[in-house]
């Protein structure tokens, strides 16, 4: 789609729109699609390697945690993903020799998810390689600039927060087709 161009639909309809600041709302849109650029670039960074992104994250978390062990509902915290989709994805790694799962010491109603020692040297040669091609993305901008983006991000961080606590009423649509349903028997 281009993005130009769909950019000026936007920016037409939001002018009907009272007492809405329409530049924050492009912004806020133009960010959007820089963050789906940005995920699709690492998507063919992890599919030219054979691994997913997910896969690579929960190694990632892993790899940098203190004792390379975490708990599968940590894990699936930190890495935002459900606990059914981190049961298939730790599978998988595990089905690699990537990780392993242990019972977990304190708790006999869990379990450890452990980074074995060929995860832990797989990270070690892939991750440079990856933290390189994330460079890549901003290498157009100087240190200064980097440093006031990494400045902006932080306050947008706070406000997305707000955000999350304080969500607007929205339409519920399910009850809508349900009226109309009714209206039209």
């Amino acid at each position: 789609m281009d993005t130009a161009l769909e950019m000026q639909r936007i920016e037409k309809y939001l002018e009907k729109i009272p007492n809405l600041d329409t530049e924050t709302v492009i912004l806020c849109l133009r960010l959007y699609h820089l963050t789906r650029d940005i995920l699709d670039n690492i998507e063919r960074y992890f599919e030219r390697s054979g691994f997913s992104r997910s896969r690579f994250d929960i190694l990632r978390t892993l790899f940098h945690h203190p004792d390379h062990v975490q708990t599968p509902a940590e894990l699936a915290s930190e890495v935002g993903l459900t606990r059914a989709s981190m049961t298939s994805n730790l599978d998988h790694l595990e089905d690699q020799g990537l990780v392993r799962r242990r019972p977990h010491p304190s708790d006999r109603r869990s379990i450890s998810i452990f980074l074995t020692e060929k995860g832990q040297e797989f990270m070690a040669e892939e991750l440079p390689k990856q933290y390189q091609q994330s460079t890549l993305i901003f290498s157009p901008l100087t240190q200064d600039e980097r440093s006031m983006l990494l400045t902006l991000y932080n306050k947008v961080a706070l406000g997305t927060k707000k955000a999350l606590a304080n969500p607007p009423e929205t339409a519920d649509c399910r009850s809508r087709s349900k009226e109309s349903e009714k209206e039209e028997q």
